[in-house]
């Protein structure tokens, strides 16, 4: 069994190259294409708990033909003086399909990269990212901007990155820009107060990344409408995950599946939809799917999406897919979903048996 810590996968992951991360990427493709045709029916429901102290913790176990495991997140009680949080912080446990303990990892950095490296999944398709808007100032914040660089940084210009408290947000654009020297890409920050500089850089973003456990809409509908002939944007929403969370106006959603114009490749119509991670969990569990109300009809699963992009081939309808997940008005909304962590933790034990000088190991546990 290999054990390690949050600075060893730290150091494993801001060290992948560019094609490391696209095949780690891949990886987390195939687990969302599993989960989407045979393995969902295979995997427990999460389970969350609530202590009298607001201290809420997150069970997700998960299974699939070689491993089984669970991953472990908690989100601290607030300080009883203060009011103040700390960050989320957890553990994935994995152990081989006779039970055998194959991994003990450190979920905390892990967690974010996932999470960012899957909202990235549709946005790798995008044929015009230029300009990138991200709502946070946590760790998800950070690695989607990190990502973002490090798999297109030569197509981007800008980078804004946008929180209610502005001094946080300054100080990931510190980290972002000794990590990017000689780059030359403009990244800034702005307090979310600021309203009117915050519906400019809305108004000529190509990708906004949500990743704010808010329980506010983050920005107006109206901030997002385009002008005929303008770009439309991608959308990301991997911060609200429970049903009092929430970041995209249902508004928005509603107008993008009821307005827009796109091929839908499950009813094989101009019905339109959004992408999510898991249709059930995203319709029961954030704020935006139950305020908008959208139908299940209305929600394909990104792992749907691969498959069927696989099946089409150069099909008419592949055109007419391809042109809306390249270039149309594309809102992804994720809640996490199991075997990603399972494909991300067997992926981290990998890089880091291959690299061979991280973490402990365990022979006789």
């Amino acid at each position: 069994m290999l054990i390690l810590p949050d600075s060893a996968i730290q150091t494993l992951l801001l060290n992948l190259t560019k094609q490391d991360t696209l095949h780690f990427q891949q990886k987390l493709q195939t687990s969302l294409q599993g989960f989407s045709s045979s393995e969902k029916e295979h995997q427990p429901s999460p389970g969350i708990t609530t202590r009298p102290n607001g201290q809420k913790t997150l069970f997700r176990p998960f299974t699939s033909p070689s491993s089984v495991g669970c991953k472990i997140i908690v989100d601290p009680a607030p300080d009883p003086n203060t009011g103040q949080k700390d960050v989320l912080h957890g553990v994935l446990v994995i152990c081989d399909e006779k039970g055998l303990p194959k991994g003990l990892i450190n979920a905390e950095e892990m967690t974010s990269f996932r999470t960012a490296l899957c909202s990235l999944i549709p946005w790798v398709w995008r044929k015009r990212t230029r300009r990138v808007v991200v709502f946070g100032a946590g760790k998800v914040a950070l690695w989607t901007v990190r990502l973002c660089l490090r798999l297109r940084g030569e197509e981007i210009e800008s980078v804004v990155v946008v929180n209610r408290n502005k001094g946080r947000a300054e100080e990931v654009v510190g980290k972002l820009k000794g990590e990017n020297e000689g780059r030359g890409v403009e990244i800034s920050a702005i307090g979310s107060e600021d309203e009117e500089e915050v519906k400019k850089v809305l108004r000529e973003a190509d990708a906004v990344f949500c990743a704010v456990p808010s329980e506010e809409v983050l920005f107006d509908e109206k901030d997002m409408r385009r002008e005929e002939g303008q770009s439309k944007p991608y959308i990301s929403a991997i911060g609200s995950w429970r049903p009092n969370m929430i970041e995209l106006d249902p508004e928005l959603l509603k107008r993008i599946v009821s307005e827009e114009r796109m091929y839908n490749p499950v009813s094989q119509s101009v019905e339109g939809f959004i992408l999510v991670d898991d249709r059930k969990s995203v319709a029961e569990h954030t704020g935006e799917l139950l305020r908008s109300k959208l139908s299940e009809a209305q929600m394909i699963e990104v792992g749907q999406i691969l498959e069927i992009r696989e099946n089409l081939g150069q099909r008419e309808e592949a055109a007419k897919l391809n042109a809306h997940l390249e270039e149309g008005f594309l809102i992804y909304k994720s809640v996490g979903v199991s075997v990603t962590d399972l494909a991300s933790g067997e992926a981290i034990l990998e890089l880091a048996q291959k690299q061979g000088n991280l973490g402990t190991v365990i022979t006789d546990f």
